[in-house]
Order: structure tokens, then sequence, then C-alpha cells
């Protein structure tokens, strides 16, 4: 695989997937789980920027609970953009992971539920155009 370097804890899901399909199946989902047990930040995609900001908010609220700052938890809904460069994703995908993750992403693509904007990268028409690119990739 290529070098990546994470500097988080990272729990590791089964090969067969089981967290994975309990927790929705979507293709690059990334969860933080506080010490309780307790998820405090669920996304559909990785994306390290956002993580980190996730991750220092929940820094800041501990120390106000350190300090005995009374706090409160407030729900958000935020829908970022981040680049979406399908074909190099599928590259970096299918040279780092195999065939068989290219496969998983696109089932996972098509089975996707959630909300789509035009530029979404999930959903049937997505599952289709990342079939096709992985079908031009075995000719």
């Amino acid at each position: 695989m290529t070098k990546k370097y994470i500097n988080r804890t990272m729990l590791i899901d089964s090969l067969e997937g089981d967290i994975h399909h309990a927790y929705g199946r979507l293709p690059n989902m990334t969860y933080i789980v506080n010490r309780y047990g307790n998820v405090i930040y669920k996304s559909d995609w990785t994306d390290p920027s956002t993580i980190k900001m996730a991750l220092d908010h929940y820094g800041d609220e501990r120390k106000m609970m350190e300090n005995k700052i009374r706090v409160t938890p407030y729900y958000i809904e935020w829908q970022p953009m981040r680049k979406n460069d399908s074909e190099e994703f599928m590259t970096i995908l299918l040279n780092d992971a195999g065939p068989k993750a290219i496969k998983d992403f696109i089932a996972s693509a098509n089975n996707y539920t959630g909300p789509v904007q035009s530029n979404s990268s999930l959903g049937k028409a997505m599952g289709k155009k990342l079939q096709a690119w992985l079908d031009n990739q075995n000719n």
C-alpha cells in the first residue's frame, strides 16, 4: 500500500465489513467515538481537514468541562464540498487496495440512499460510471 502517515487511533473493521454493514455501508465513512462510546462525529466521506476540525472542537469541549464550565450538546448538519476527481480516486484505490475494493465501492455507491447533489460521487449513476471505468481498466 501507499505509505500514509496517520496520527490517530483507528479501529479496523473485519475483512467481511461487519461494522461497515452495521453502520450503513457508506463507501468511505468516518465515525469518531468518544471514550464513553458515544458517536460525536459521523461523516459519509473521510476528509482529514473536517476530522481535524471536529477533533479540535472536541478537545476544546473537554477543556471547558475540565475547567468546570457548563456545556450543552447541540446537533448540527453541515454539507461541505470537497474535490471530487473520481478517476484519480479510483486509480489510487485500485493500486492501493485492489479490484475487490473498487467493486465494494461501486456496490456502496449503488446502495447509497442519502442526499444526492448534482455533483455527488454516490448513487446509481455514479456506480454505473465507476463500473465503466473499471471495465475500461480491464481491457
